[in-house]
């Protein structure tokens, strides 16, 4: 795995992350006192897990 390919998951599993949160404060009318950013934080390992899956199923190709 080349670094290009490294970078390019962490950027891909940190714009999951930031869509999961505008889409969580959408859901709270954008009141961030109702959104707690650590609750979301705490699923990117499982965010990046998925992207590199998703990345070696692409690669497979």
């Amino acid at each position: 795995m080349k670094k290009d390919d490294v970078i390019s998951i962490i950027q891909l599993s940190i714009y999951l992350i930031g869509m999961v949160y505008l889409l969580v404060l959408y859901r709270f009318n954008f009141d961030l006192s109702k959104v707690d950013i650590f609750i979301i934080l705490k699923w990117y390992p499982a965010s990046l897990f998925i992207t590199v899956v998703f990345f070696y199923l692409k690669k497979s190709d």
